[in-house]
């Protein structure tokens, strides 16, 4: 009986978070998926409204145009207890898909959340968008535990990052490398179906 609970508790908050993400889409085209780790008695969620559905245009390879991000938002956890969920001020990108539909979506998808190990330890989010070169945005996130904000940019908008102390400063305050993660989880998976 708990778990019909449960399962009927989980499916109407997959209703409601799909439903405001995609209202104008199809919902058998729209699905979630939520990546997660724990640390201690804390959780980071990363939660993504997924279309199935693909890009127009040239790839290198077919499968980075299939699933699409609609949607992205972190939700922060403690004693499994949401104490904060937070949308990312990355924007959105519209685009056109092969069966000349168009859609808006995340114009840069976050596809890794971490641990960091320092002085405290902290949560790290990465993302990027599929472009080649050195001129493509990226996005870092570095998160307290309980959900502040340390550090939030985009490596092409400066104008983002101007609230924050520099990426090597907080490196050095907080004791960290953003290059040596505890543990990490990510979404490159949706990808690799071959």
């Amino acid at each position: 009986m708990l778990s019909i609970m449960y399962l009927s508790l989980f499916c109407y908050g997959c209703k409601n978070s799909l439903s405001e993400a995609g209202s104008k889409y199809n919902k058998k085209l729209l699905f979630e998926l939520s990546k997660e780790i724990v640390y201690s008695k804390f959780k980071l969620e990363l939660v993504s409204t997924l279309m199935r559905d693909t890009l127009n245009g040239d790839w290198e390879d077919d499968i980075y145009g299939s699933p699409l991000i609609l949607k992205q938002t972190l939700k922060f956890f403690e004693l499994n207890k949401e104490i904060k969920t937070h949308r990312f001020p990355i924007g959105y990108v519209t685009k056109t898909t092969i069966v000349e539909r168009s859609v808006k979506l995340v114009k840069i998808p976050i596809l890794e959340i971490c641990v960091l190990n320092g002085k405290e330890n902290l949560f790290y989010v990465s993302g990027s968008d599929f472009c080649n070169g050195v001129g493509c945005p990226e996005f870092i996130g570095i998160y307290k535990m309980t959900g502040e904000i340390i550090y939030e940019g985009i490596s092409n908008q400066s104008e983002l990052s101007k609230n924050y102390l520099p990426l090597d400063s907080i490196s050095a305050l907080y004791e960290i490398n953003i290059n040596h993660n505890k543990q990490c989880e990510n979404l490159l998976g949706l990808w690799n179906r071959k």
